[in-house]
């Protein structure tokens, strides 16, 4: 944290002192071509259908069709939707019939930077002012491939339960749902960022999140900090987040670079050194040589005020 002192200096304008504080579930084909299939229960191992059978992570289930923990494949014999993922890890199936796989995300407010919370009993807020595991959701894109504009995704929150708009949107939202249906269904919207040809999102881009059913935007109450309601029919700043997907945080600007550079500096002497700066009221220079000829030292921190005169128009 950056402390400043500000004090009459005299002929020197104003001085400043600034002190650094600065198993899987699987399934095979057998060589006849008829497809097998195992299962896995909690423990996460998975026994296939037929000795020698081979076998893939992620057994495709019918299209659309949720996995189902503990499913058993009755033997091999026969097609049983549901072989089962690592329980606590498992995925969602898509129109593909696979196992679709999930991206860790979390979601900061644009007006207030807070992030997207679920309590315990499954109540969403954007009052946290950092990213931790109720902050956390395991998003699927049910399209697959890489996550673009216009998507259908889910969320599932730290509680075990999917994000849901209550009655497809209108009013509520709470992580309190099981299995993930049209409710629990969201489209992703790319606002602004550096996804490729502005149709991937990329983590650090703005989105906005409009439920399947109704077309309603996830909206902050007051751009943040209290509660989170699916009842907007635009997408404008209360509806509008930056998404981090795997934790990966957006490069920085290269205009930045420079900034950042000097921020590092002020952590790495924090609580050890103190910066000195002169602002050359009137002047460009004059006060701030004024000062080195008198201590041999270049301030730290140069200022000078832009000398409003009695016509300028605030």
């Amino acid at each position: 944290m950056m402390q400043a002192v500000r004090s009459a200096s005299g002929s020197f304008g104003c001085l400043w002192l600034l002190t650094a504080m600065f198993g899987v579930g699987c399934a095979g084909t057998s060589p006849d071509g008829s497809r097998l299939q195992g299962s896995s229960g909690a423990g996460g191992s998975s026994s296939p259908s037929s000795a020698g059978s081979a076998t893939t992570l992620g057994g495709a289930n019918g299209a659309g069709a949720p996995s189902v923990e503990g499913g058993s494949s009755n033997g091999g014999s026969g097609n049983v939707a549901g072989s089962n993922s690592n329980a606590g890890n498992q995925g969602v199936s898509g129109a593909g019939g696979g196992d679709l796989p999930t991206i860790s995300s979390t979601f900061r407010t644009r007006v207030t930077s807070q992030y997207l919370s679920v309590a315990s009993d499954g109540t969403l807020s954007a009052a946290s002012a950092s990213a931790g595991p109720a902050e956390t959701f395991a998003l699927t894109d049910l399209n697959g491939g890489t996550l673009q504009d216009g998507d259908e995704v889910t969320l599932k929150a730290a509680n075990g339960k999917y994000l849901s708009a209550a009655d497809g949107g209108g009013a509520t939202l709470a992580a309190s749902v099981a299995q993930a249906a049209s409710d629990e269904t969201f489209v992703i919207t790319r606002i602004a960022g550096a996804g490729a040809g502005a149709v991937t999102v990329a983590s650090g881009d703005e989105i906005a999140l409009k439920t399947k059913g109704s077309a309603f935007y996830v909206s902050a109450d007051q751009g943040g900090g209290g509660q989170v309601l699916a009842n907007q029919s635009h997408a404008q700043a209360w509806e509008t987040f930056s998404v981090i997907l795997n934790g990966v945080q957006p490069p920085l600007p290269m205009a930045s670079v420079g900034k950042q550079k000097v921020l590092d500096y002020f952590a790495s002497i924090s609580g050890k050194k103190t910066i000195f700066g002169i602002e050359n009221k009137g002047t460009l220079h004059a006060d701030t040589d004024q000062v080195k000829s008198i201590t041999g030292k270049e301030p730290g921190f140069w200022g000078n005020d832009f000398g409003f005169g009695s016509g300028a128009a605030i």
